[in-house]
């Protein structure tokens, strides 16, 4: 029996991969995976809610005007959001400029000197549940970020605010207004008298 050359043995075992190749590309092709599709029902239990809060801080007219900056909020896994807790984390990110006050801020009848900042997530809870594990989760949709700016005489340790339609004053320390722009329900009561 006659061996094959060199050259005719290279070609032999070449046409043998493409014929290898080409038979299992149509195999593994033809092969119907089983689709594995998750129902979810869904609920909402809170609608176009503010979620969280973040201090930005306090700018006054020296520091006017930083320049536009990144700010970010982040909604933590476990994270206890109105009475929530969620179970998928999410980063939102605004691009702003933390300006100082303009002579249309009045804290009363008096002119603001600076102005406080607070990032705000706006958005949604809903409970997710897989129908056929039946496991359920709390998330976070339609998510925003704003931001409040609430004009103030700022003092030395106190600032003087204003109620939110304007008639009202009052002074408050300054350590209780950054733990007030920290907290959603504690900037709406500090604000809504």
């Amino acid at each position: 029996m006659k061996q094959l050359s060199r050259q005719a043995f290279i070609t032999f075992f070449f046409i043998a991969m493409v014929i290898f190749i080409v038979a299992g590309y149509l195999y593994i092709s033809r092969r119907k995976v089983p689709a594995v599709t998750s129902r979810y029902q869904y609920e909402v239990v809170l609608n176009d809610a503010e979620l969280k809060a973040k201090n930005l801080g306090v700018v006054n007219a020296q520091k006017s005007p930083i320049a536009y900056q990144k700010q970010t909020i982040t909604l933590h896994k476990k994270e206890k959001l109105c009475g929530f807790s969620i179970d998928q984390p999410i980063t939102l990110e605004k691009i702003m400029q933390l300006k100082g006050p303009n002579q249309q801020d009045k804290v009363g009848k008096q002119d603001a000197n600076s102005v406080a900042y607070e990032l705000v997530v706006v958005g949604d809870l809903v409970r997710q549940t897989n129908l056929q594990t039946k496991k359920s989760e709390v998330i976070v949709v339609n998510a925003r970020v704003s931001s409040v700016r609430i004009p103030l005489v700022l003092n030395k340790q106190t600032a003087t605010i204003a109620n939110s339609d304007n008639t009202k004053t009052k002074t408050i320390s300054l350590d209780e207004l950054n733990q007030s722009l920290d907290d959603v329900e504690k900037r709406k009561n500090l604000i809504a008298w």
